[in-house]
């Protein structure tokens, strides 16, 4: 089991500040976000994070509240505009029906998980 410690920082490709959390034995005491313009967009525990991969080709939106992940959660593969996941989370669980789709487009799978 890892117990997050201390202070995590993650940047944008472009060196811009994306994520500013701090743990103390696993619980987290603060969260910041920032979009690429640098508006803030999580604080608190609220709103939503924008993940991207390290060549920024490859996002993932991701909605708190309460410091749980809750809301909306998609994964979208940006040079080709394509949609890989989609599904909501309540309470920090996935709830509902979870879509994945290859980069083609096509379906790959459907899972549901209980309400």
């Amino acid at each position: 089991m890892i117990i997050e410690h201390g202070v995590w920082i993650n940047c944008y490709p472009s060196q811009k500040l994306q994520d500013y959390t701090r743990f103390k034995n696993g619980k987290n005491l603060e969260s910041l976000s920032w979009d690429t313009l640098g508006n803030i967009i999580l604080q608190n525990g609220n709103g939503y994070r924008l993940s991207m991969n390290y060549r920024g080709e490859m996002i993932r939106i991701i909605n708190y509240k309460n410091y749980q992940l809750d809301g909306k959660y998609e994964e979208i593969f940006l040079s080709i505009k394509q949609k890989l996941c989609e599904g909501y989370y309540k309470h920090g669980r996935p709830i509902g029906k979870w879509t994945y789709w290859n980069q083609n487009g096509s379906l790959n799978r459907v899972e549901k998980h209980p309400e």
